[in-house]
């Protein structure tokens, strides 16, 4: 699970690829969840998507990520 530290707060679930097993997301402005499955990892987990350019949570940052079938923009806690 990866907490995010901002103030809407939300943690990643695990999935089996497919954006159906995660969960929706019931803020607005409107943003989805998708399952991928990270390079050096087997098992999925659900993300805040922004690779359409879509804005993150407050509190976490737009990032490339490679994932185990192509390169992906997720939302995560800025580094500390």
């Amino acid at each position: 699970m990866i907490p995010n530290a901002g103030a809407t707060g939300f943690c990643t679930s695990t999935c089996t690829g497919l954006a159906s097993q995660c969960p929706g997301w019931l803020a607005s402005p409107s943003r989805a969840y998708n399952c991928y499955i990270m390079n050096g990892t087997t098992v999925g987990q659900c993300y805040v998507d922004c690779n359409t350019n879509m804005t993150c949570p407050d509190g976490t940052v737009c990032v490339q990520a490679a994932t185990t079938t192509a390169t992906v923009q997720i939302c995560m806690p800025p580094p500390v």
